[in-house]
């Protein structure tokens, strides 16, 4: 693949190699790339097992200690009127019940963890205008989107680039640094975040390679230290927008296209540092939500408001902000300039997804 020019960036700035090949490492170890993992639409369930119960009914049926329900579903979460509060709730975790893939059992407690561990590692604050003074946001957006490049060249998972992009904002919040050593805290986010996602992981020297040997193994592997030590080694496996989709476009129901839309939305986010101050659960929502609208032209409804513990009025500020990146991300074809996102949603293997339209959302303003 050919990556992207950054001529109008200084060359001390972001170094990549016009592209990887393969021939000219010697020595290199070769071994398969994991298969990369898409979102899967949902299974229609069966007539039988397709429960729809009320809110009142749902609430009954809950035998969850009150200390949990309050972690899994916010007391926001049934404020808005956006839709009748007696509109049926689908059983999603009861209608999957004999499907051990879908941990039913355990469902509830899982997301009530994955919020908890968000909101001490998920929500960060915009550090280009404050913290770090060498550092503006256009610099962060390159750098995200070549990350994406990377993982994408490497046949990386998406979690794996997901958390790189965690871990390098976190500590851009803690640790000052000049914007010549941007791209090697990046490189660098994404070598850890690849040791935790991937079966195997590339070695340093792939790393070092696709900087256009700017910066060395041995710099590489200082800047994880300095990574790791600042953020004190937690938060490693922080949950990220990621997380939360796979479970939202679950309950949703939603079909093949709307999650490929929902996870094109979740990686434009990422270049984004506006919308680093909303938690990964909150960007996830409203991704389906915006996805739904645009493929469906439905927006949202009682069983999403149960399951994400938000309602639209609780998302107004986020759809706004992700609809407004949308609008204004253009679209490009595979091997031409635009976003990371755009480019790689553009593809056949994706439904071409980020040349869908995005929907009028005048309505979002009244909330």
């Amino acid at each position: 693949m050919n990556f992207p020019s950054f001529s109008s960036i200084p060359q001390h700035f972001v170094q990549q190699k016009s592209a990887y090949i393969e021939q000219n490492k010697k020595n290199m170890p070769v071994s398969k790339p994991k298969a990369q993992v898409m979102i899967q639409e949902s299974q229609q369930m069966a007539p039988e097992r397709h429960q729809l119960f009320t809110q009142t009914q749902m609430s009954q049926a809950s035998q969850e200690p009150p200390h949990l329900a309050s972690d899994v579903f916010r007391t926001s979460a049934f404020g808005d009127q956006f839709f009748d509060t007696e509109e049926p709730i689908r059983d999603v975790d009861g209608a999957n019940c004999k499907n051990d893939l879908f941990c039913s059992e355990y469902a509830p407690r899982i997301m009530a963890y994955l919020q908890q561990q968000e909101r001490q590692f998920g929500q960060i604050e915009d550090y280009t205008t404050s913290f770090q003074r060498c550092l503006q946001p256009k610099m962060v957006t390159i750098v995200a989107d070549w990350l994406l490049d990377v993982a994408v060249e490497y046949k990386l998972q998406t979690e794996t680039y997901f958390l790189a992009i965690n871990l390098m904002h976190r500590f851009l919040t803690r640790r000052e640094i000049a914007r010549d050593r941007l791209q090697l805290v990046g490189v660098s986010a994404i070598w850890i975040a690849a040791k935790y996602e991937e079966c195997i992981a590339p070695p340093c020297d792939d790393f070092a390679y696709i900087t256009d040997d700017t910066y060395t193994c041995d710099q590489i592997r200082a800047m994880e230290r300095e990574i790791l030590n600042t953020l004190d080694w937690e938060g490693l496996t922080a949950p990220t927008a990621r997380t939360f989709l796979k479970r939202y476009c679950h309950v949703a129901d939603s079909s093949v296209n709307t999650a490929l839309l929902s996870a094109y939305l979740t990686e434009l986010c990422q270049r984004s540092t506006e919308l680093m101050r909303f938690l990964p659960s909150m960007v996830a929502a409203s991704s389906v939500a915006l996805s739904r609208m645009a493929t469906t032209g439905e927006f949202w409804d009682a069983t999403m408001q149960h399951y994400t513990g938000y309602g639209v009025g609780d998302m107004k500020d986020c759809l706004i902000a992700i609809h407004s990146l949308w609008v204004s991300c253009p679209m490009s074809d595979e091997g031409t300039e635009g976003a990371a996102a755009s480019k790689k949603y553009a593809r056949g293997r994706y439904s071409r997804v980020s040349k869908v339209d995005p929907p009028s959302i005048d309505f979002i303003h009244a909330y």
